[in-house]
């Protein structure tokens, strides 16, 4: 996922100001329907305080049915997720929209009750009694054994929503100029704010905020008339008059869901096969067309790169990157990628939008990460697949070497405070007790992109040093082991162990000093001087955190020709001085030019030495 970080920072800082609360009524409003209260409870026979389970039962049939309510404990159930859901648009010009949804789940011992979660519906019939207090919802089902599937039939309404920088997750309307679209944005634990589902928002419970695989989903969107065309996983619909069925049985992360429903689309148009056979479309209004028809054809480039190099695109025959108004970047829900209107754009930056979220297809989407404290397995993982080798397909030589330059030094940057006075960001891979949103995403958003990339291009260098290989044939392998499965970063840390027969610690060390600590070493190049044919600078670590740092490349440049040493500074040492023989006196010194280490460089106070940076170029 790609959000304008600016907008996403001040959406996030002002949930943070507001409170764990805030978050639901960015994107709830606090009316009480017919589901109950945000605070009702049960007394000792499950009945809510409000009697709001009684008044739930919608006439939603010829007959009307009484919901005769649950008193079984809470019993969450995510395996094997599977979907059956109908989403009737025919009243979203009134904001509501009914929702039928049939969800089955595989127990994993013996019950007679299971709970799913969902925010302030309007809930109506189901197949079993319920107890409902306007957050989570547990259904007494007949008793099942351990193995043995679970399925609940349930009708509820949601609200519709105008998405604005408050109010982007759960089913919107996204609405700019003449352009206006119907969709849901759930990552990273929304999908239970439009649908029900065995996934919390983390004010409800942290324990299941974690993202299950949905196995399968079977989609009909209703629309109100012919005038509306609807993309949705899968590739095209089935079309029976008003209704548009999307049939999708490939595992993907539940936050990965969407459809997109608009009267404001051109026909659907297919910029390009990949050499496989994919068949990327396009589904944008007029006024993008002409620059979708340029900058699209990026995916069939992307989708063939990561085919040749990491694996199969394992998600059918069609990719779908679809136009969303207001969204202020891309999102990889899974073959109907989003890409923000005002990204849409024939330079570098909609060029990466695209790439960044095809690339998920397979970090993310199809290798999933097992719970957010592994967050950046997808997105470190997707950025280097995209920044340090596929731009490189699009961008001149100059322009690559640019590009993988600022990604160096942007990690160092963002893995230290962005304003006086608050925390370190991250690590990388944070405590699993913290909450991805509110401990991290605000502050810390692009530390999981672009330090875990320039993360993975230090284990590509070492790879490439010390055991010949490189980081794309290490993950061609990772993937086929792990493909359409959850994984963790110390389940990578072992791969990567196993791979390279390392039984010393040599991975174990580099993962401790960068993936569980930060911010990175910021060295202070000082003492310049040059005389008798030496030149020589003394290397100090100024801040950030104890990483060892071993045969640190320091080169020299005199115009012509390079002169080059190392210095060390393990993480008990924090100065060494760097000394060559040269025959004339350096124009420039480049701090490690291959990106062995993550660093942010300074020079002391005085510099009159020549240019400092990390290139020889």
């Amino acid at each position: 996922m790609l959000i304008k970080l600016n907008w996403l920072f001040l959406t996030i800082c002002l949930l943070l100001l507001a409170g764990p609360s805030a978050c639901d009524d960015a994107a709830q409003d606090e009316d009480v329907d017919a589901g109950g209260t945000a605070d009702s409870g049960k007394d000792a026979a499950g009945d809510s305080d409000t009697d709001s389970d009684a008044d739930a039962g919608q006439d939603s049939g010829d007959d009307e049915w009484v919901n005769p309510g649950c008193n079984a404990d809470r019993n969450v159930i995510q395996d094997n997720l599977r979907v059956v859901l109908t989403v009737d648009l025919t009243n979203e010009a009134d904001d509501v929209i009914s929702m039928k949804e049939e969800i089955t789940v595989t127990a994993p011992e013996a019950g007679d009750a299971v709970t799913f979660f969902g925010e302030k519906f309007t809930m109506g019939r189901a197949s079993a009694g319920y107890a409902y207090d306007n957050h989570e919802a547990t259904f007494c089902v007949e008793p099942f054994n351990a193995g043995e599937d679970v399925t609940v039939e349930i009708e509820y309404d949601v609200k519709l929503k105008n998405a604005t920088g408050m109010q982007m997750w759960g089913l919107n309307r996204w609405s700019q100029g003449s352009v206006s679209v119907i969709g849901p944005m759930n990552e990273p634990y929304f999908a239970p704010y439009w649908l029900m589902a065995p996934q919390s928002p983390f004010t409800v419970d942290k324990v299941y905020d974690d993202s299950p695989a949905l196995e399968s989903i079977d989609l009909t969107v209703t629309v109100p008339d012919e005038a509306w065309t609807v993309v949705g996983p899968g590739g095209p619909a089935a079309v029976d008059g008003n209704d548009w069925n999307f049939v999708f049985d490939v595992p993907q992360p539940l936050y990965a869901l969407s459809f997109v429903a608009s009267t404001d689309f051109e026909e659907p148009f297919s910029v390009g096969l990949t050499q496989s056979g994919v068949d990327v479309i396009a589904a944008v209004s007029a006024p993008r067309r002409e620059a979708a028809e340029q900058v699209f054809p990026d995916a069939v480039v992307t989708i063939d790169w990561m085919e040749q190099n990491i694996g199969p695109f394992e998600f059918g025959d069609y990719l779908t990157l679809v136009e969303i108004p207001v969204y202020g970047g891309g999102m990889e829900h899974t073959t109907v990628t989003w890409i923000g209107s005002s990204t849409i754009e024939v330079n570098e930056g909609g060029s990466f939008i695209v790439v960044h979220e095809v690339v998920h297809h397979w970090w993310g989407d199809n290798v999933r990460f097992a719970d957010w404290p592994h967050f950046w397995l997808a997105e470190g993982f997707d950025e280097w697949s995209t920044n340090f080798n596929i731009m490189g397909e699009i961008l001149s030589p100059g322009q690559f070497d640019a590009r993988k330059l600022r990604y160096r030094t942007n990690a160092a940057e963002y893995s230290y405070p962005r304003f006086n006075g608050m925390p370190d960001p991250g690590p990388l891979r944070f405590d699993d007790g913290d909450d991805v949103l509110m401990d991290h995403w605000a502050f810390d958003l692009n530390l999981y992109y672009v330090y875990g990339a320039a993360f993975l291009e230090m284990v590509n260098q070492r790879l490439m040093k010390d055991f010949g290989t490189d980081l794309i044939e290490v993950l061609a392998a990772w993937f086929d082991l792990k493909h359409l499965s959850s994984t963790t970063t110390e389940e990578f840390l072992e791969f990567l162990e196993e791979t390279t027969e390392d039984d010393a610690g040599y991975w174990s060390d580099l993962f401790d000093d960068w993936v569980y600590q930060t911010p990175c070493p910021t060295l202070e190049i000082a003492d310049y001087d040059y005389s008798g044919g030496e030149a020589s600078v003394s290397i100090t670590r100024t801040a950030g955190g104890d990483q060892d740092i071993s045969d640190l490349e320091i080169v020299f440049m005199d115009g012509t020709d390079e002169y080059s040493t190392t210095v060390e500074l393990p993480g008990a040492q924090d100065s060494d001085v760097a000394t060559v023989t040269m025959p004339s006196e350096p124009t420039m010194i480049a701090v490690d030019p291959d990106l062995f280490y993550i660093l942010r460089l300074e020079t002391g106070s005085g510099w009159t030495g020549p240019s400092i940076g990390f290139t020889t170029e």
